[in-house]
């Protein structure tokens, strides 16, 4: 049962990282063509979507961390008690 959902976690995964990098394309202005910087005519004061950018990129890092595969992780064995 703990394969096929750590499979799913991990293409959920992937679909996050391949949107946040999707915006990250969309506010670069060194890759996004004639759009003005983070989507704001002015800098300074103004920051558009820099805030949205920093918030994706530290949900990806998290959404990494708790993707990790459950299924290849064993648990710890129960200590066992001595009765003498």
């Amino acid at each position: 049962m703990s394969m096929p959902l750590d499979m799913v976690g991990a293409g959920i995964c992937m679909a996050s990282v391949l949107s946040e990098r999707r915006l990250n394309r969309l506010l670069n202005p060194a890759l996004s063509v004639g759009l003005p910087a983070f989507l704001t005519k002015g800098a300074g004061m103004f920051s558009g979507m820099m805030l949205s950018q920093y918030n994706a990129d530290t949900l990806i890092v998290e959404q990494r961390i708790l993707s990790n595969p459950s299924c290849i992780s064993r648990s710890p064995p129960l200590p066992t008690r001595r009765t003498s």
